[in-house]
C-alpha cells in the first residue's frame, strides 16, 4: 500500500497505525499527518 501511495502522490509517505508513534516524534508527525482512511467506531458496527 506504502509502495503504491508513493508512487500516486509523488512523495515519500509513512504509513503509521494510531498510537504507534514513539513520544519524541509524535509533535512533529502530528503537525504534518494526512488522514486517509478512518474506521467506524466498533460500537456503530455491532
Amino acid at each position: 500500500m506504502a509502495d503504491a501511495l508513493r508512487k500516486l502522490l509523488h512523495k515519500k509517505i509513512d504509513l503509521v497505525e494510531e498510537g504507534q508513534l514513539k513520544e519524541f516524534v509524535r509533535h512533529s508527525a502530528e503537525q504534518d499527518k494526512i488522514l486517509i482512511c478512518e474506521r467506524e467506531a466498533e460500537s456503530r458496527l455491532a
